[in-house]
């Protein structure tokens, strides 16, 4: 049989010597205790009061205490407080020595902090099996602290990289402002890393572009995910690419990046002020609300797409829906965090709360904040569960003032001479906006980077006319209301689809004219032509979305000349 082990030590298996606090204010007593407890293995300080004991706990530190209750100068129960007191976190077992049988006396001690109790005199057995349990009680005590204090720290670390993240985010978008005349926005986060997304850029043709995004939960990959559609979202804009190409190049590197189940629900919305319309991708959010000047829902544009992220982009066709709007009219989107806010009673917001509140409200300027004090009061003191994110848009352009708009400085390069060519098919017609390709590959020859809005403005009126009058012979006046916006736009991709053995091509002449640049623009396309004198209107007198092109086109470039029965343009340009 194998011998019983004698040393505290060996049983309880710690490579330290224990050390134990004796505080007997009788010499005897103490003296036998601490034999009994060096026998044990024990290292054995002493104190003769309770004073002495707080003195010897500061300077020693020990493993477990045996506390006398009465004694001169301070007592056990009073010195056992103040030591529990300096301990904090830390647990310190401590016996009370005594040699009474009263639950009174035994009960004060419990409440004093004491854990146990030895009654003299002293049984070497039950004394080492007393201080057996309660240092394995300390060790495991000790343990769940330190786990603890590695969990605190572990969530300090957290915080400190949301908190960076959410830095490094704010310093990307802090030149793209959403603070515009048109636009009011709520963004409400549930924790320091925003789920949701709402970001604001012009195009370089003056078109608000917006995009609210809700990923698929928090942290460090929704903040990966938000840098990554910030930088795509932003670069293209301000190239001008459209909506679809944005929407499609998102998607792509969200596919590469997220995990399986993460993904981005959002939406795409672009505002065009002189053709009077908003062009709306939705892929995964709530249904966006539009509503007019008279209570009601105008339009409801629902989503027909999986959100981004989920699937490779060569599978995805998106569809934009393009509506007319009217002065005024306000576009509403949201992510599901507004119709899944939770009451106190553990209700939903639900988007008939939404669409009843656009019913009812008569003066559309209260709209928003009025739909902002019904959330308020709906959820009340019940918690958070998700991020909101709401985006009103007032479809007015008079709105925005022109300090609102972001402009780059002007990083033109001196004149030089070059040419630059490009010819387009139908089948490129149909799936590439050309327009980004050329501006980028003007701005990469020449820089031009002050007059970007202009020349992209011409080159947007010069290829939209080509195609939709030239090639397509589209009757602008289709676009005198809503339906017969809708008809045109139906008419255009019809068209495009069937179209077959069209070409467009562009010719650029860059020249020095007396130390300025000059900009020599030729567009010729393959079609029957049309009568650009007949479709030109006054530029200021127009209101309507349509027959403004040529006039824009002549308010910006110095020569403006069509030829071959308005099937070739030349225009010239000087900065």
């Amino acid at each position: 049989m194998q011998a019983e082990k004698n040393t505290i030590e060996e049983s309880y298996g710690e490579n330290h010597k224990i050390k134990a606090l004796i505080v007997e204010d009788v010499l005897s007593s103490r003296f036998l205790l601490r034999k009994i407890l060096e026998k044990m293995g024990l290292a054995v300080i002493e104190a003769e009061n309770g004073k002495q004991a707080i003195t010897q706990y500061r300077k020693e530190l020990p493993d477990i205490i045996f506390m006398d209750i009465e004694m001169p100068v301070m007592d056990g129960m009073e010195a056992t407080k103040k030591i529990r007191k300096l301990a904090g976190d830390n647990f310190i077992p401590i016996i009370f020595l005594t040699a009474s049988t009263e639950d009174k006396v035994f009960a004060s001690c419990l409440d004093s902090g004491g854990d146990d109790f030895l009654g003299k005199p002293y049984s070497p057995v039950i004394l080492k099996a007393k201080i057996k349990t309660l240092l394995r009680f300390k060790d495991m005590q000790d343990s769940i602290r330190q786990k603890n204090d590695l969990l605190l720290e572990q969530k300090k670390e957290k915080v400190l990289e949301m908190e960076l993240g959410a830095k490094i985010i704010s310093n990307i978008t802090e030149h793209f402002t959403l603070d515009v005349g048109n636009v009011n926005y709520c963004i409400s986060p549930m924790d320091i890393l925003n789920g949701d997304v709402l970001l604001s850029a012009f195009r370089p043709t003056g078109e608000q572009v917006f995009l609210l995004g809700d990923f698929t939960g928090h942290g460090i990959a929704s903040a990966i995910g938000s840098m990554t559609v910030y930088d795509v979202f932003f670069s293209m804009v301000g190239k001008g690419f459209p909506l679809e190409a944005v929407a499609k190049e998102i998607n792509s590197k969200l596919k590469r990046i997220l995990p399986v189940g993460r993904f981005l629900s959002s939406s795409l919305i672009e505002f065009n002020g002189n053709e009077n319309e908003v062009k709306i991708l939705n892929a995964g959010l709530p249904d966006i609300l539009v509503r007019g000047k008279e209570p009601g829902v105008k339009y409801r544009i629902s989503s027909q797409h999986l959100p981004l992220g989920i699937v490779n982009t060569d599978e995805i066709s998106f569809n934009i829906e393009i509506i007319a709007v009217d002065k005024g009219d306000r576009v509403f989107v949201y992510s599901d965090g507004l119709i899944e806010a939770e009451s106190e009673e553990n209700n939903f917001y639900k988007q008939e709360r939404v669409e009843n509140h656009i019913r009812t409200v008569s003066d559309p300027d209260d709209l928003y904040q009025t739909l902002l004090d019904d959330l308020h009061a709906f959820v009340g003191t019940a918690a958070q569960t998700d991020d909101i994110t709401i985006l009103e848009l007032i479809c007015d352009n008079s709105l925005v003032n022109e300090a609102d708009i972001p402009h780059n400085k002007d990083k033109s390069l001196p004149p030089a001479v070059w040419d630059l060519s490009l010819n387009i098919d139908a089948e490129v017609m149909r799936n590439v906006n050309p327009l980004p390709i050329l501006m980028n590959m003007v701005s990469d020859l020449q820089g031009l980077e002050d007059h970007h809005g202009n020349l992209f403005t011409v080159l947007a009126e010069m290829y939209s006319n080509a195609l939709e009058h030239g090639l397509l012979d589209l009757d602008s006046g289709l676009k005198k209301d809503a339906k017969g916006f809708a008809q045109y736009y139906e008419l255009r991709q019809q068209r495009l689809d069937e179209l077959k053995d069209a070409r467009i091509s562009f010719t650029f002449h860059h020249e020095v004219d007396k130390d300025q640049g000059k900009l020599n623009m030729c567009l010729k396309h393959n079609g029957l032509g049309f009568d650009h004198e007949r479709i030109e209107t006054n530029l200021i007198e127009n209101e309507t979305a349509s027959g403004r092109g040529i006039s824009l086109i002549r308010s910006i470039c110095d020569e403006v000349n069509y030829t071959d029965g308005g099937n070739r343009l030349e225009v010239s340009y000087k900065r």
